[in-house]
């Protein structure tokens, strides 16, 4: 009896399509470029007659043609859906049903974009300041995006900082000067973007503004600047330093007005006589400003001179004063009876007699008196007072003088019993006389002065004719008088008595003056 025995494999194949890593889990799955597929399949049953085939084809939009299998492959550059369809078949012809496996395949890295706050002023070179505001923003791209993972970045000030993931908007800090930023975003499946790098300039320093003054311009004490009529002010702005962004405005204002953009040189002419100030602020690109001002004294008004003669009309001299309500009076000319003009530096002498001077003043900052004109006189000096005069004492004591020596004498000459004293007394007394009366006609001779001529020569002929009576010598108390009992040619005689008789005489004399 035979007897056969027979595996009986009805079940068909087992087919697996799947994908390897990296996968992120949905309905489909997201794959990436690079994330394996495979294909495969396994005879199933508890007999299994092992396989015969194994084929699959890819849906990428289309169909592509059946491949036998198994295999693995990646999905490729493929941005969207894809499908793959496997079909197997055992070597008893038992044949799968198709397989079907769906992924979404996203090949791409997320797209990131920088995006610069305010202030900033872009152009070929974009400037910001230390506190604009620098943000990032990512998507993932692709018709399939899986989604975003991070987003990171770094700062170059000088050196590059580590990546740190981005969670809000970040600025670059204090310093002026040049500045990276780095950044770069990954999606979930692990495709990362390349590294993006954007180029700021970081200025945080303001203009610097200045208004400089043309024209007649003093400056004066506590320096107060004082302008005149044809002052103008020019306004200029510069925004310093390597990383400047630029002046992007200048303004002025004057005392307090509205604000009105930088133009020409600005003038003052039109300003009133006094204080006044002119702000101005300039503005970079940055918003940063700039300020400066101009204090001044506008001086409007002319110097005012005024005329004044002054002195004696021998000495007299010309006075020009001149004052001004601004700047100060800076110079004075004038033209004295029609001669030219000079500039006046000290009183001018003038003699007597009408004259006429012109003449003006000009202030520190040009401004000019109209020409002014004076007429006066210098009236001729008065004549000579004469100096008062005093009562001329020389008679008087001349006569006083003559009267001592004439009683002098004619004492004298009785007690001696000598005519000769008598006479010679009375010739003193007559020329201190004659003294006293040429002094009314010679002024040298009269007193006072008391130091003049008069006095010592009274006193030279008193002190002479006393000392000559006194020496006069007496006679015998029995002799007559000499002229009866001498006679005229015996008058020498008296001149050659013994000297002991003169001065017997003399010491009588000294006796009866004693007495």
């Amino acid at each position: 009896m035979w007897n056969a025995s027979f595996r009986v494999d009805d079940t068909p194949p087992a087919v697996l399509v799947g994908a390897g890593d990296p996968i992120i889990a949905g309905t489909p799955p997201w794959v990436a470029a690079a994330t394996p597929a495979s294909v495969d399949a396994v005879d199933g049953g508890a007999f299994p007659v092992g396989l015969a085939s194994v084929e699959y084809r890819v849906w990428t939009g289309t169909w592509g043609p059946w491949t036998p299998g198994p295999v693995s492959f990646p999905f490729g550059a493929v941005d969207g859906l894809v499908h793959i369809e496997a079909v197997a078949e055992d070597l008893l012809g038992n044949r799968a049903p198709v397989e079907n496996a769906s992924f979404l395949v996203d090949p791409l890295p997320p797209a990131t974009t920088l995006a610069v706050g305010v202030p900033q002023s872009p152009g070929s070179t974009r400037f910001v300041t230390s506190a604009t505001s620098i943000s990032l923003s990512a998507a993932d791209e692709g018709s399939a995006p899986v989604g975003l993972e991070r987003t990171e970045y770094r700062l170059w000030r000088g050196g590059w900082s580590s990546w740190q993931a981005y969670v809000t908007s970040f600025a670059l800090g204090v310093g002026d000067g040049l500045a990276y930023v780095e950044y770069r975003s990954v999606d979930l499946l692990g495709n990362e973007e390349g590294v993006l790098n954007e180029t700021l300039v970081v200025d945080d320093t303001p203009p610097v503004a200045s208004a400089t003054p043309s024209g007649s311009v003093y400056l004066g004490a506590s320096d107060v600047l004082y302008v005149g009529e044809n002052v103008t002010v020019s306004v200029s702005a510069v925004d310093p330093g390597p990383w400047a962004s630029g002046v992007n405005a200048t303004e002025y204002a004057v005392d307090g007005g509205a604000w009105s953009p930088v133009g020409a040189p600005i003038p003052v002419a039109g300003l009133s006589h006094g204080a006044h100030q002119i702000a101005i602020r300039a503005f970079d690109r940055l918003g940063h400003e700039g300020t400066a001002g101009l204090a001044f004294f506008r001086d409007s008004q002319t110097p005012v001179s005024v005329p004044e003669v002054r002195g004696p009309p021998e000495n007299s001299t010309l006075v020009l004063a001149a004052t001004d309500g601004g700047s100060g009076a800076n110079a004075t000319f004038y033209s004295l009876d029609g001669g030219g003009w000079q500039p006046y530096t000290d009183p001018v002498p003038v003699a007597p007699g009408d004259h006429v001077v012109l003449f003006y003043s000009m202030d520190r900052v040009g401004n000019r008196e109209a020409e002014q004109e004076h007429a006066f006189t210098v009236s001729p000096p008065a004549p000579p007072t004469p100096p008062p005069t005093s009562a001329n004492l020389k008679p008087v004591l001349a006569a006083a003088f003559a009267a001592i020596l004439a009683v002098f004498a004619l004492v004298r000459s009785r007690r001696i019993s000598s005519r000769r004293s008598l006479v010679l007394g009375l010739a003193f007394a007559s020329a201190e006389a004659a003294t006293g009366i040429l002094s009314l006609v010679v002024p040298a001779l009269a007193i006072p002065p008391v130091a003049g001529a008069g006095l010592p020569i009274d006193l030279g002929i008193l002190l002479a004719g006393l000392l000559l009576i006194l020496r006069v010598p007496g006679k015998a108390p029995d002799e007559g008088p000499e002229d009866e009992q001498e006679p005229e040619d015996e008058g020498p005689a008296d001149e050659q008595e013994p000297e002991d008789e003169g001065r017997a005489d003399d010491q009588s004399t000294e006796d009866e003056a004693g007495s």
